[in-house]
Order: C-alpha cells, then sequence, then structure tokens
C-alpha cells in the first residue's frame, strides 16, 4: 500500500499548465461578478441568481487551486516553488477581497419586502437553494468596510498576518529534537515526538518531553512575535468592523449563539474535578506522587498490545465503520485506495494531522504523522470522518458546503468513538485498562486541556489589546491557565509553557479560539452516539441528513434535528456522565490490576 498522497487529480506538479488556465478562469469569473455588482443599480433577483452561479464555478475551480498549494506545503514546507504558488494565489485572490462586501451591500440595498420575494413559490431556484447564506450575506454587511478597504486589508495580510503564520510554520516543521535511540544519539523530526511520549518507559518519555522542550524553546522568540503579530492585526481589523470582540466576531462566524457556548463552558468548569480524577488514578499507577507529570499524559498502561501497523489501522477503521454503516466502509475504504492520505512523518512536512476537502471536487486529502499506536488509529478514523462528512455533502451546492468549526468536529469525533467502544468490546481487563487509559487521556484533553487553550487564548487578545506580550508573560500565563484546568492531578514543576510554540490553531489568521470546537465535536458525539446505541436502523439515514444541513442553518437548528438542545445544561452533563462512567470503570481496574 502506498503511504503517500496522490495529488495528480488536482495537478501534476507546482508547474503544471493548467494552475495558469484554472488561476485565469477564476479571476475571470470574479470579474464578472464584480462587472455584475457596480453596473446594476436596481435589485432583482436576475442578478442574485447570476452572482450566485458565477460564485458555484469560481468555488469550484479556487478550491481546487488552494488545496493543491497549501496540500503541497505541507509536505513540502521547504519548496520555494510551492511557497510561490500559495503566495501567487494569495495575491490573485486578494485583488477580489471587496466582491463580498459588494454583494453584501447589494442585498442589503433591498428593502425586506423585496428580499423576502426572492423567495416566494415560483422564485429562481438557486436563490432559494441558498437561502440562508444569502441571509448570512446581508447580515454581514453591518460587519464590513468600504470595497477599497476590503481590498487594503488583504493585500496587507500578505505580509502580515499570512507571512508570520508562513513562517511559524516553517520554524515548527523543520524542528528537530535530540533523542537516544538504541544507545545512539540521533536528531529527529519533532513530529516524531509523540511517539516516545507514548512509550512504555518512563525515562524514554521523560527524555523525549525534556528534549522537545528544549527545542521549542529555540523558535519561541520568534513565534512569540508571529503570536503578537497576528492577534494585534486581528483585533485592529475586528474593531474596525465594529464587532464588540474577536470571540464575538468568532461566534458569528461559528454561526453560533453566545448562550450555547457560555452554557457549555459553565458545565465544564464544573466538571474539571472529573478529568483530574483520572489523572490522579493514573499517577498513583505510575507510582508518581504529586501529580501526573506532563510527560506522563500520554503514557501507556497496560499490557495489551495496541500497536497497528498502517494497513492493520487501515482495516481497522473500514471494517468498523462498515459494521456501523456499509456505505461509510466503503467510502474509506475507497479513500485508502485512492491515495488520499499522506501517512508517514518527515522532515519538512508539518505536526499534526488534518483533513481538505476540496469543496466542489468530490475528494480530500488527509495528512497524517503515523507511528503505528492506538492513537494514531483514533486520529486516522477522525480525519477520514472528515472526508466522509465531505463526502455527504458532494450533491449540495459548493457554496452550502462551509460548515462552522463546532459542527466540522461532529463526524470526525463520532468515528473516534466508534473506534474506541469496537475496540473495548470483548476485551480482557488488561486489553480494557489500557484502551480506556488512552481514550481518556484524549478525552481530558478535549475538556480539561481545551479548557486551558480557551482561557489562555482569551487572555492573550485581552492583553494583546493593551499592548504587546514579552515571551516569559506568555509562557506563565500558558502556566496559569494549565493550572486552573488540571490543579494539583497534574504536576507541572518541569513545564515551561511552552507548549504553545506547537498548537496551530493559535496562528491561523483569521480564525481564533479553534479550540472549543473540539470540546462541542466530544459532547455533542457522545449525545449523537447515544441516539446510535437507541436505534440503529434510523440513525445512519437522520445522521446524513443532519450532516447535510451543517452549511445551511445555524448549530441550534441542526443539533435540534437530532432531538438535541444545546443551550440546555442537562445535555452537557449528560454527555459529560458518558464519560465519567468510563472514568469509573478505569478507577475500578485500576484498584484491581494494581492495588491503587
Amino acid at each position: 500500500m502506498e503511504k503517500t498522497w496522490d495529488l495528480t487529480a488536482l495537478y501534476t506538479s507546482e508547474t503544471d499548465p493548467e494552475i495558469v488556465k484554472d488561476l485565469r478562469l477564476v479571476i475571470e469569473y470574479y470579474r464578472e461578478i464584480e462587472k455584475l455588482l457596480t453596473t446594476t443599480e436596481q435589485f432583482h433577483s436576475t442578478v442574485v441568481a447570476r452572482v450566485l452561479e458565477i460564485q458555484q464555478q469560481a468555488a469550484c475551480v479556487s478550491s481546487k487551486l488552494g488545496a493543491f498549494a497549501n496540500l503541497l506545503s505541507s509536505v513540502q514546507t521547504t519548496n520555494q516553488a510551492a511557497i510561490n504558488l500559495l503566495n501567487e494565489l494569495q495575491v490573485a485572490f486578494s485583488d477580489f477581497a471587496n466582491l463580498d462586501v459588494l454583494f453584501s451591500d447589494y442585498l442589503a440595498t433591498a428593502s425586506e419586502e423585496a428580499f423576502d420575494e426572492l423567495f416566494v413559490i415560483g422564485g429562481e431556484s438557486i436563490v432559494v437553494e441558498h437561502r440562508y447564506l444569502l441571509t448570512k450575506y446581508r447580515e454581514q454587511a453591518r460587519y464590513l468596510l468600504s470595497a477599497e478597504e476590503e481590498a487594503v486589508i488583504a493585500k496587507m495580510q500578505l505580509t502580515g498576518s499570512r507571512a508570520w503564520s508562513q513562517l511559524r510554520d516553517q520554524l515548527t516543521s523543520t524542528l528537530q529534537f535530540e533523542m537516544t535511540v538504541d544507545g545512539e544519539e540521533q536528531m529527529l523530526p519533532i513530529t516524531m515526538v509523540s511517539k516516545f511520549l507514548m512509550d512504555s518507559d518512563a525515562d524514554v518519555r521523560r527524555e523525549a518531553y525534556m528534549s522537545a522542550v528544549a527545542s521549542y524553546a529555540t523558535i519561541a522568540p520568534s513565534v512569540a512575535q508571529a503570536l503578537n503579530a497576528i492577534k494585534g492585526e486581528s483585533l485592529t481589523e475586528s474593531h474596525m468592523r465594529g464587532y464588540t470582540s474577536l470571540l464575538e466576531q468568532t461566534l458569528l462566524d461559528s454561526h453560533m449563539q453566545p448562550a450555547t457556548l457560555q452554557t457549555m463552558f459553565k458545565v465544564m468548569e464544573k466538571s474539571l474535578p472529573i478529568f483530574q480524577r483520572y489523572y490522579k488514578t493514573k499517577a498513583r499507577v505510575l507510582g508518581t506522587v504529586d501529580g501526573l507529570k506532563p510527560y506522563d499524559l500520554y503514557a501507556p498502561i497496560g499490557k495489551a498490545n495496541l500497536a497497528y501497523s498502517i494497513d492493520e489501522g487501515c482495516q481497522f477503521v473500514v471494517q468498523t465503520m462498515t459494521n456501523v454503516d456499509k456505505k461509510i466502509g466503503t467510502f474509506i475504504q475507497g479513500a485508502i485506495d485512492k491515495r488520499w492520505v499522506d501517512f508517514l512523518p518527515q522532515s519538512e512536512k508539518v505536526g499534526g494531522a488534518f483533513c481538505q476537502n476540496i469543496r466542489g471536487f468530490g475528494e480530500s486529502r488527509i495528512l497524517m504523522n503515523y507511528n503505528g499506536n492506538f492513537n494514531d488509529v483514533s486520529t486516522l478514523a477522525h480525519e477520514l470522518g472528515h472526508a466522509y462528512h465531505g463526502h455527504v455533502l458532494q450533491n449540495e451546492s459548493v457554496l452550502n458546503t462551509n460548515y462552522p468549526m463546532p459542527l466540522a468536529e461532529t463526524a470526525s469525533t463520532l468515528q473516534e468513538i466508534f473506534i474506541a467502544q469496537a475496540i473495548k468490546s470483548g476485551a480482557d481487563d488488561q486489553t480494557l485498562f489500557a484502551i480506556l487509559n488512552q481514550e481518556l487521556s484524549t478525552y481530558a484533553l478535549i475538556h480539561n486541556g481545551v479548557y486551558a487553550r480557551f482561557l489562555f487564548e482569551d487572555e492573550v487578545i485581552k492583553r494583546r489589546e493593551k499592548g504587546l506580550l514579552s515571551l516569559d508573560e506568555i509562557c506563565q500565563l500558558y502556566c496559569e491557565c494549565e493550572a486552573k484546568a488540571y490543579g494539583n492531578a497534574v504536576d507541572l514543576t518541569e513545564s515551561k509553557g511552552l507548549a504553545w510554540v506547537m498548537t496551530p490553531h493559535y496562528f491561523i489568521p483569521g480564525f481564533h479560539y479553534y479550540n472549543f470546537p473540539y470540546t462541542f465535536g466530544l459532547l455533542y458525539a457522545k449525545g449523537l452516539y447515544a441516539h446510535y446505541l437507541q436505534d440503529k436502523s434510523q440513525f445512519c439515514e437522520q445522521y446524513d441528513a443532519m450532516l447535510r444541513l451543517t452549511g445551511k442553518a445555524d448549530i441550534e437548528e441542526v443539533t435540534k434535528t437530532m432531538g438535541i438542545d444545546v443551550q440546555d445544561e442537562q445535555f452537557w452533563y449528560d454527555a459529560i456522565a458518558v464519560m465519567e462512567q468510563d472514568i469509573e470503570q478505569y478507577e475500578q481496574l485500576a484498584n484491581k490490576l494494581y492495588g491503587v
């Protein structure tokens, strides 16, 4: 089985002449939209329909172009040709950053009556199909600047936040750490550190952790400058647009009401001790008395064989999801066979994992840093869940496939749950304990860890309003936020507060608070899994219908289609209670197997 992805379905290389042709085509589409919106004085449904038609065509081609440049530069971060291509696309598209302004302004000129008439019986079908999108455009008008200002901002970002983000990616992707392997000192890509942090030998874990932290420190001053620059630019722009805060802007972009986030975090704060119990139990099993060490957060415990080759991991995910729904299993097997996945860690490849759904193209690509443990299998299932979400949306208008971040983590997290349940089914005590240990490490990270990350980013943004943050201030703040989340369950004395350096979500221009969507996704997926257990025969059809709605409705409306009210505290408590049962089982097995 091939271990690298195949991008030739997009373009043969960064010098493929089709790239130039497609870029010219997109620009032609953009110019036609611009002409329509700047020469039409009267509001009319035919203009709205034509703009939507051209937007669809442009989105399909621009998505293909952008995906290729991003994917290529993700595995070849020092490939100058790929970097130049990405920059060329950004520059070309920035010339038309005013199009959203023009369309929003055009829709805003219509009276309420005229706007509502767009969607009456007998109206243009393409207009009716995009009612939600058009409504959002109209609402967005109040936060848009003039077309000239929008164009200037887009241009300035290329040498501002986007440049800082690219610098940070290059610094982290080329970073190495020193590690003793088979008695020999080796310099390894930083993306391999997770393999050693999941080693059964505590000395190996500590060496990897301390070496990685030492490597983080070498680039931390530059990455701190990137953080200051990106957040500073975003705050300036956000205030210009009239948002009260970056959080308000994020929630509007996420199609989520503030009450939903407030309810979730209220329950999360009260539930921190539940996951601290897991950390304390794990520490006792490992023989530490002052709390779990930071390099032991993902330590495996138990005698179960949870190692999976790439072939074994793929087969397990395919079989598990086939048992849930045959069409999902067939889709996943096809994605693997068609080489949508780049598996192995390597130098000049970004860390972590992601899935890029290529909107309007009907395909996805998945980046992994697969090291052969159960977490990697879970991550593979997670990213393939994103791909399945994109697959379900392939028959929707490409303009209706842009769903908000919290819902983006739904299909992916649900597949993780199915994988964990499949492994636990019928397992003996040792294997079950080992699986629970791995599973709960993820849950605790997404609950308590994300709580810390949210507090950290929120405080960074508040302080950045007043001025620059020093490296020491950033690190101290990170330590304080971790302490609030972990309490005395984790011993942070050896932590240098540098984990933020390797967390890419803080450095994506235009995206902020890209942390709470993971918690939302986990807890919402737990609720969906409960629905699946109640009625397996009806679930998959309802589930697909819900996924198809994710780009066409607010989060609260989408979740209600599954009978879930995300502004009800009890829903969140019930979801956490499912995980608390796992913690109780973990505690019982720890006592039975290890006497602690």
